[in-house]
């Protein structure tokens, strides 16, 4: 060879292995080597980010960095910035994000930025989504199915010859149910259904409803006739405000419409088989800052809308003339009325009794009282109940009228009814007969849940009719219920009440708390379960849940109200502080951990506070939150405008405007680290335009100085008052929980069980929400202890009947067995042959037919299948055991392998009932040695047994031979099948390689989502080959 040539080759050597040694050394070769030798194949947006991104989690950096890097990679959308001026009393204010707002809810631009907000919200979320996944002739009751996301009404009539009424009555379950209206059929055609002011007549032949189906609160008025089931209108009524009342002809109806701002302003009086257009307005209200609702009193005899009192085709009667700051409402007994008056010389009401000819000739009964709110009088027969609050705590309180049905002058002592808990909600429920001496009530609190309770006035005596429900074991006793008070600057003391669990609180300043608050139109934030099945996600987490019952609320009486709007609102803002302030300072949490909550008025007070103090808050939820108040005020063409001026002032006054802009949070962002904040809105809420959290979320993304989590995330066929399925709302509902827990790292954090007894229905980590026996389906045949009892039982009868049949197949033929000890031997074999056989096509059934790719770390064995065959597993277990104990005698010495063989059997089938399958993993190989150690001295025991005739010793020896063939086959199958599952890693990494090929920009987002996962997996997959 030449020596150029030779040259030439030895460089061309030379230059091949140094390519080789910079490349094994270069960073990407082992992120190349992850990906498949793909990684070339990452062209597009960032691709260095990714790039950096995989080998991060490639290299086991903490999750937390791992998912800062990949939410790094995704870009928020900005909105344009279009400078609109806006001017009002010689002040000029720039609004760059006017242009969001399109009152008709089409404009291109507008519906792309919010549908662009969505995505970014949901790729940020995207680490998540398996954390979000009730008269008379009749009891009419609503109910729920299971399954199915809407009401279904119904009725059940009485019995003949029923009594009256009693705590203690109960429904005849025996009697068939009627539907009434099955809210899921009359949903089905729609994307948004919701329904109002369902009323039966008095006659009951008939029903009066109101739907929506668009979520804008106008109901279209249907009457559906019960014994045909069909609508008996001649034509729907449309844009009806939900609000219905039956005359007693039962052929009469009073409805309220809305005019174009949405306000309640006329009532109508339809009679059924006429011509809507022939409908007669029998009372308008002009003034725009008033709603109108009507009503039947309980005595039957009367209607009433609001504090009027119409005669069927008569002139309305007025009951008490109409004065500028003086609320009223009526009750009505006998010949008299009882009047609850509010003015400003009696904020907090007093009782008033008159005769209904002459209602002006009033008399007092229950004074007005400064430290106690007067909400409520329900009257009957013979007792009178007031409902009131006390130092924010509600009370009722039974007073007992006159047996002759006469006009009370006075009231004696009441009697107060008591309960234990030191914050609860307490409410009046639909009362039945008018003579009835039975309360019903209904109470709940932060974490009792709500119970119907029936109070006989007369005796005392008191009955729960009804416990809401609550899955998976749940114990109040686990939890516990505080009421705290905190300091505001100016000296008022403002109460919180709060929940925990007991066990898991630590109560050192290290618990992640969310607080949550209202403060307007005069409404309490009571203490309530509504939210409370719920909210035990958070809570059986370790986050402790409390709520701010701050001034502009109704909780402390009505001067607790006016101290909390108009010129006075701020006080709502720097209450909230003070209590978030004190829970920090009394180590409840720390603003690191404190996340806070509130809704459409609510949501102004988080916009408020976070703009105030942004340190003190780690997250916060704003759901349809009124944030660009200032704006919204001015402008008189938006609905429900005028009538607000009533809770927050009219801007076109000067020192309400000025006062406005001051804590508006729209125009208060400034630079400023802000904490992460979920914001929702619904396209068509007739509330709070869609465009304010908007045109919120554009301006504090523009402004800020960090790079907190900012998601706004619009529900495009909603409105104010979100989804209206059950199972829609709680997805919405998972999604704010999957935020919280997102942001404060415990995505992890695991479920605890809620019941110490709870053991077979295991509760796993918090990402995979709460997974059962059967997780993600509906297989429930192991829903308690007895039922896994039962079903190993069965297996150990069923391995007992299988051994006698098995011993007398094989002595068909032969020459009968007579030796116990042969015997014993020989039905163990031919038992435990059969076991193997099941065993092995089980294995074979779920290596074909099962996709694994899903399973993650729970592997194959949390399915169905597998669970009923390690319920079979325990039955052979216990057949073995009870087996050789007898055959202890016969068989000497007894099996000391065969013992330890079975107590791994049954460790390992515990092991797979309760937990993830890495026990199981561990477990195996130890069964196996196990097995094969027991047949082995099995055999070596047969055949020391002196005196067995050939062909048994042939024949047992045969059996033992086909069983551990067959055994080494299943172990082999069980082998493939977690190689298989271990797989899942590799497909997951060619799904991101089909990803990243993509050009567009979205398409290459979701690479970046998928690449966290694929490393995620890789890194488990390396793992699991160590182990």
């Amino acid at each position: 060879m030449a020596p150029h040539t030779s040259r030439l080759l030895l460089g061309a050597t030379a230059a091949v292995a140094a390519s080789y040694i910079l490349r094994r050394c270069s960073p990407g070769y082992k992120l190349n080597r992850l990906m498949n030798n793909n990684l070339s194949l990452f062209q597009g947006v960032n691709d260095s980010a990714k790039r950096a991104l995989v080998a991060k989690a490639a290299a086991g950096a903490p999750s937390s960095e791992v998912e800062q890097a990949r939410i790094e990679l995704l870009e928020a959308p900005l909105a344009a910035r279009r400078p609109k001026q806006l001017e009002a009393h010689g002040d000029v204010r720039e609004d760059s994000y006017y242009w969001l707002r399109d009152d008709d809810r089409a404009d291109p631009d507008v519906l792309a930025h919010l549908e662009a907000e969505a995505a970014y919200a949901k790729a940020v979320l995207a680490d998540t989504e398996d954390l979000q996944e009730q008269y008379q002739q009749f009891y009419y009751y609503t109910r729920t199915e299971e399954g199915q996301q809407y009401a279904v009404h119904c009725r059940r009539r009485l019995p003949a010859g029923v009594g009256p009424p009693s705590e203690n009555d109960v429904m005849d379950e025996s009697v068939p149910e009627e539907v009434l209206l099955d809210e899921n059929k009359e949903a089905k055609p729609h994307k948004f259904y919701m329904t109002a002011g369902f009323t039966e007549s008095p006659d009951h032949r008939l029903v009066a409803y109101g739907e929506d189906t668009s979520g804008n609160e106008k109901y279209t008025l249907q009457v559906r006739d019960l014994a045909s089931g069909k609508e008996v209108l001649a034509k729907p009524i449309p844009d009806t405000a939900g609000n219905f009342a039956f005359a007693n002809d039962s052929k009469t109806l009073f409805y309220v419409t809305k005019d174009k701002l949405d306000r309640p302003h006329k009532v109508w009086r339809h009679v059924i088989g006429t011509d809507p257009s022939a409908d007669v307005c029998v009372f308008h209200e002009a003034d725009d800052s008033f709603y109108l609702g009507i009503g039947r009193s309980r005595s039957e005899r009367l209607l009433y809308i609001h504090a009027v009192r119409p005669r069927l085709r008569a002139a309305v009667q007025v009951v008490l003339p109409r004065q500028t700051e003086v609320e009223y409402s009526v009750e009505d007994r006998g010949d008299h009325l009882f009047i609850t008056v509010r003015d400003e010389a009696r904020p907090n009401s007093e009782l008033l009794v008159a005769p209904i000819a002459d209602p002006t000739a009033t008399q007092v009964l229950l004074p007005h009282r400064e430290a106690i709110k007067l909400e409520h009088v329900e009257a009957s027969q013979d007792y009178l109940v007031s409902f009131e609050r006390v130092e924010g705590l509600q009370q009722a309180v039974v007073y007992t009228l006159p047996g002759n049905g006469s006009m009370p002058t006075q009231l004696g002592e009441g009697k107060p009814i008591q309960f234990e808990e030191p914050a609860y909600e307490l409410s009046c429920g639909a009362q039945g007969d008018f003579g009835s001496p039975v309360l019903r009530m209904h109470y709940c609190s932060l974490r009792s849940p709500d119970q119907t309770i029936d109070f006989n006035m007369a005796t005392g005596a008191r009955a729960v009719k009804k416990v809401q429900p609550v899955l998976g074991g749940f114990d109040p006793s686990r939890y516990v219920t505080e009421r705290l008070w905190a300091t505001a600057p100016d000296g008022t003391r403002v109460p919180i009440s709060l929940v925990y669990r007991q066990d898991l609180a630590r109560l050192d300043g290290s618990d992640p708390m969310l607080l949550d608050a209202y403060g307007s139109y005069e409404a309490p934030n009571d203490p309530d379960f509504r939210r409370g099945s719920s909210r035990l996600s958070l809570l059986d987490r370790g986050i402790t849940f409390a709520i701010a019952h701050v001034r502009g609320g109704g909780e402390m009486g009505r001067r607790w109200y006016e101290d909390g709007k108009y010129l006075k609102k701020t006080n709502t803002f720097t209450d909230f502080i003070a209590c978030a302030e004190h829970l920090v300072a009394h180590k409840y949490t720390s603003p690191q951990k404190l996340c806070i909550e509130g809704r459409s008025a609510g949501g102004l007070t988080m916009g408020a506070v976070i703009n105030m103090r942004p340190d003190l808050f780690a997250a916060a939820i704003l759901g349809v939150p009124f944030v660009d108040c200032l704006t919204t005020m001015l402008d008189e063409t938006i609905p429900l405008t005028v009538i607000e001026w009533e809770e927050w002032g009219n801007p076109a006054e000067k020192a309400f405007y000025d006062y406005m802009k001051s804590y508006s949070p729209v125009d208060n962002v400034r630079p400023a680290a802000y904490p992460h904040m979920l914001v929702l809105a619904g396209l068509h809420d007739p509330r709070v335009g869609y465009w304010e959290p908007a045109k919120f979320v554009a301006k504090v993304r523009e402004l800020r100085t960090n790079s907190s989590l900012l998601l706004l995330k619009v529900d495009m066929g909603a409105g104010h008052f979100s989804q209206s399925g059950r199972f829609d709302r709680l997805k919405e509902l998972a999604t704010e929980f999957a935020f919280l827990l997102k942001v404060l790292g415990m995505q992890d954090a695991p479920l605890q069980p809620r019941n110490r007894e709870h053991i077979v229905r295991p509760l796993v980590m918090a990402r995979d929400a709460v997974l059962w026996l059967t997780p993600g389906q509906q297989d429930e045949w192991v829903d308690s202890k007895k039922q896994v009892a039962f079903h190993i039982f069965a297996s150990f009868i069923a391995w007992t009947i299988i051994s006698r049949v098995s011993m007398r197949i094989l002595n068909r033929k032969a020459k009968p067995i007579k030796d116990p000890g042969n015997q014993a031997l020989l039905r163990y074999g031919a038992t435990s042959a059969t076991h193997a056989i099941i065993s092995l096509l089980a294995s074979l059934y779920i290596l074909m037919r099962r996709d694994l790719s899903h399973c993650g770390s729970q592997a194959f064995c949390h399915d169905d299948l597998s669970a009923r065959l390690w319920c079979m597993h325990a039955g052979y277990a216990l057949y073995e055991f009870l087996f050789w104990q007898n055959c202890s005698s016969l068989v000497k010495p007894w099996n000391e392998m065969v013992l330890l063989h079975n107590v791994v059997w049954i460790l390992q089938a515990v092991a797979s009932l309760l937990y993830p399958c890495r026990l199981s993993l561990v477990l195996l190989p130890l069964q196996e040695m196990l097995q094969v150690a027991t047949l082995v001295d099995c055999v070596r025991r047969f055949m020391s047994i002196y005196g067995a005739p050939w062909h048994m010793r042939f024949k047992t020896l045969l059996l033992f031979m086909v069983y551990g063939i067959i055994f080494l086959a299943g172990s082999c199958i069980n082998f493939m099948i977690y190689l298989k599952w271990a797989g899942a890693a590799v497909d997951m990494t060619n799904n991101l390689v089909a990803a990243v090929q993509g050009q567009n920009k979205k398409e290459q987002d979701a690479a970046a989502a998928l690449s966290y996962k694929a490393a995620a997996t890789g890194n488990r997959k390396k793992k699991d080959r160590r182990r």
